[in-house]
């Protein structure tokens, strides 16, 4: 995908969730992969991808929602 080479990674111990993985060790991104549920499976394929991120959006919470309220724990018990 957009020149990024994954690896297949399967046949691990079965009481290990994952079953299958498409891996770039250099991105540590995983392209492909399936873990168990009970009887079942489930599988996540990422599609496409492209180069570069929205900095904005890795600021923390704080600074991306000002009007928010934080709220810990100890306060609120204090108030109730």
């Amino acid at each position: 995908m957009n020149g990024i080479r994954f690896a297949r990674y399967a046949g691990g111990p079965q009481d290990l969730p994952v079953r299958e993985v498409w891996w770039n060790p250099d991105q540590a991104l995983p392209i492909d992969f399936v873990t168990a549920r009970g009887a079942g499976s489930i599988r996540l394929v990422i599609e496409r991808a492209r180069a570069g991120a929205n900095t904005a959006l890795l600021q923390p919470p704080a600074f991306r929602f000002p009007a928010y309220r934080v709220v810990e724990f100890a306060d609120w018990l204090e108030r109730h």
